[in-house]
């Protein structure tokens, strides 16, 4: 009797050179869409948790900007708050660490030049939340220290200190150099920014601005 041998049948994915190929190739293509898919979904993870883990205020309030001139000092006072006090209660609770910002510049104006500068400085005031207390805790600068200002409840910190703000800007013998009156110009740049790493963003620190709100620019004109 012949001895017959099984003839085994070809694979169809494993014995064929050209589906292998093809189905290389395939899997190829596809790599590139999936790991830009997982990218965009990481990115959006991200994005989701800096965002949704407090909404926070989206632009300042600033009331009764104003100069004046106290025993030969000139002194900028104005209010200052947020649109959304209860998105900023929410971000200092869960650990935010917030400093306020005032930056201002005085300038002569001149017609035919630049305008020359005459003085700048910052304002700066930290605000944070002590969740053992359950206290807000505010430092306010003046007479060459901090301040520091603690209370339970926020809106009633914040209109006895950012409502009641009031810093020197320049001697007012900078502005009596000259014989005849000049024209000045004094621009305030207000920002509210984190000064830490917000814990919510500790594991995942990409991504995300220290930024508040939006940084805001006042300009007011003045003469002597």
């Amino acid at each position: 009797m012949r001895n017959c041998k099984k003839r085994a049948m070809p694979h169809p994915m494993t014995d064929d050179p050209h589906r292998i190929s093809t189905a290389f190739a395939g899997g190829f293509r596809r790599f590139p869409a999936l790991l830009w898919a997982t990218i965009l979904l990481f990115c959006a993870v991200l994005f989701w948790v800096g965002n949704a883990r407090a909404a926070s205020p989206q632009r300042f309030v600033v009331d009764s900007p104003r100069l004046e001139s106290v025993d030969g000092t000139l002194y900028a006072a104005c209010s200052v708050s947020v649109n959304d006090e209860d998105g900023l209660r929410d971000l200092l609770k869960d650990g935010a660490v917030l400093e306020l910002r005032i930056s201002f510049a005085v300038d002569r104006k001149r017609s035919w030049w630049t305008n020359a500068g005459m003085a700048s400085g910052v304002f700066i005031s930290g605000l944070r939340h002590d969740p053992l207390t359950r206290e807000f805790m505010m430092t306010m600068p003046g007479d060459g220290r901090e301040s520091l200002y603690k209370d339970r409840n926020l809106s009633r910190l914040l209109q006895t200190t950012w409502g009641k703000i009031r810093f020197p800007v320049a001697p007012e013998r900078v502005f009596q150099e000259h014989d005849a009156p000049q024209e000045y110009l004094v621009a305030f740049t207000f920002e509210l920014r984190h000064t830490e790493l917000p814990p919510w963003l500790e594991k995942s620190p990409g991504f995300w601005s220290a930024d508040v709100v939006p940084q805001e620019r006042r300009e007011m004109g003045f003469s002597r």
